[in-house]
């Protein structure tokens, strides 16, 4: 699974492993408890952009 993420990151254009970056960042400041700092509509921009990378 890992080295199928990694493979992901490096075919991805750079925008889109951004994105990767940014949503484990707000994915592990919610399971922190501080998704409050993570703006609402950012989280649902990229939710939408994951969905459409599928």
């Amino acid at each position: 699974m890992r080295k199928r993420s990694m493979f992901f990151l490096t075919e991805a254009p750079i925008p889109v492993v951004e994105g990767y970056k940014v949503s484990s960042k707000s994915k592990m400041m919610q399971s922190k408890g501080e998704a409050a700092l993570v703006p609402k509509a950012m989280t649902e921009k990229i939710k939408k952009k994951e969905s459409s990378e599928m």
